[in-house]
């Protein structure tokens, strides 16, 4: 015993474990694997009370042979960037594309950033039409449709917009055919572009600097007065370097220093968040035209993140 090592992941021949999401129910999960592969390995834990027994119904497995592409590899650039700043990035991607493979016809983009916009596609240099069919409401994956790539090694580049928030971000990708049904295959990273340094599919950000970041305030002034224009004001901004749940607190006072509204939201980690004040007091009634001061407050590990600001009701 004090001479035995200890028990490593062979990760040369077989791909990282991989947990099934058991809330995608029959949509299942996908399995992924740095290249096609001829064996999989399965670890089931079952988890029972008393007497209380569990058993495995059912379980299959759909796959495309050949697969839409051989491998794929890909690169971002660039790799470190301010956070929650709008920096605009390139995804590259080359596709080993052998005899009888269909090629693939769309990108898969998945990732915890913000994604703002989609601005340019080329193949090969060229720019190329293209459409976008987001796959969330969180701006966080889409699906890029562009012209059929079946030529071997051909260069796919993606430009877009987007603020990372978290260090070590991935950019997540895939390729399809979606004229069929066949599987995506995953994009690992690696050198898709020789002139590109970074080999890389995360993107990291500073590890210093404020907590809360570039607060904005909009409309301000606001109008609270229910024909839908500029009916609420928003104060949006984002946490930085914390991994948990996080509680942000807003108060509004009014110019003699008396409580006015309390407004509460909890954030995820890292990310953006977006706080509105409709103009309604504690009491349920509708604030009276003047200046208020708002102080946002959030407690992080190192101490109390605040801001303070003015906004104007009028009517």
């Amino acid at each position: 015993p004090n001479q035995r090592g200890g028990i490593t992941d062979d990760l040369t021949d077989w791909s990282p474990w991989q947990t099934y999401e058991l809330e995608l129910g029959a949509t299942g999960t996908q399995i992924l694997s740095p290249s096609p592969s001829s064996h999989i390995q399965l670890r089931i834990q079952f988890s029972s009370a008393a007497l209380a027994g569990g058993q495995v119904d059912s379980l299959y497995f759909e796959y495309s042979q050949p697969p839409v592409v051989t491998s794929a590899v890909g690169e971002i650039s660039p790799t470190d960037v301010p956070a929650a700043s709008l920096t605009s990035f390139t995804y590259a991607v080359r596709a080993r594309i052998e005899g009888g493979q269909t090629g693939f016809n769309a990108m898969r983009l998945q990732t915890s950033a913000l994604v703002d916009s989609i601005t340019d596609v080329r193949v090969d240099r060229e720019v190329v039409e293209y459409s976008i069919e987001p796959q969330d409401s969180l701006g966080q994956e889409y699906l890029i449709h562009f012209p059929r790539i079946v030529q071997d090694q051909s260069l796919l580049e993606i430009d877009f917009d987007a603020r990372v928030f978290r260090y070590g971000t991935p950019f997540d990708g895939a390729l399809l055919d979606t004229s069929t049904d066949d599987v995506p295959l995953a994009i690992s990273a690696g050198d898709a572009v020789p002139g590109t340094l970074s080999d890389e599919l995360v993107v990291r950000t500073s590890l210093t600097g404020d907590i809360l970041p570039n607060l904005s305030v909009e409309p301000n002034p606001f109008t609270p007065n229910g024909d839908g224009i500029n009916d609420r004001v928003r104060l949006t901004s984002a946490v930085l370097r914390l991994t948990g749940q996080t509680q942000v607190d807003v108060q509004i006072f009014d110019l003699a220093g008396r409580l006015v509204r309390r407004l509460e939201d909890v954030v995820e980690g890292s990310s953006p968040f977006t706080i509105e004040w409709d103009g309604i007091d504690g009491a349920g009634k509708l604030s009276p035209p003047g200046l208020y001061v708002f102080r946002l407050v959030l407690d992080a590990d190192a101490g109390t993140e605040s801001r303070v600001g003015q906004v104007a009701v009028v009517y």
